[in-house]
């Protein structure tokens, strides 16, 4: 559902600032088995893990393979002539 709204500028202002925390007040970025690789459930799961995979996910981490995954597409595979093409650099 998309609602449109026109109201004034201070009630807009006033709408926004809510969500501004007052300072010193600490919010928590991560929690759980994202919180750090030092917690204790972390350690847990990667001895769990299957040693053979442990290369074929972190693949999955590679610029190249994660477009393939998305798009099923190679970025580095050459339209016309279907050679694989290398990476030099990229401006930026």
């Amino acid at each position: 559902m998309f609602v449109v709204e026109k109201i004034h500028i201070f009630e807009f202002i006033a709408r926004i600032i809510r969500h501004i925390p007052e300072k010193g007040f600490k919010t928590i970025r991560y929690y759980g088995f994202y919180a750090s690789k030092s917690h204790k459930l972390y350690n847990t799961c990667r001895f769990l893990m299957d040693k053979s995979k442990v290369p074929f996910y972190k693949s999955l981490l590679k610029w190249r393979n994660l477009i393939y995954i998305t798009f099923k597409l190679d970025p580095l595979k050459c339209p016309n002539c279907n050679s694989t093409m290398t990476f030099e650099y990229a401006f930026t």
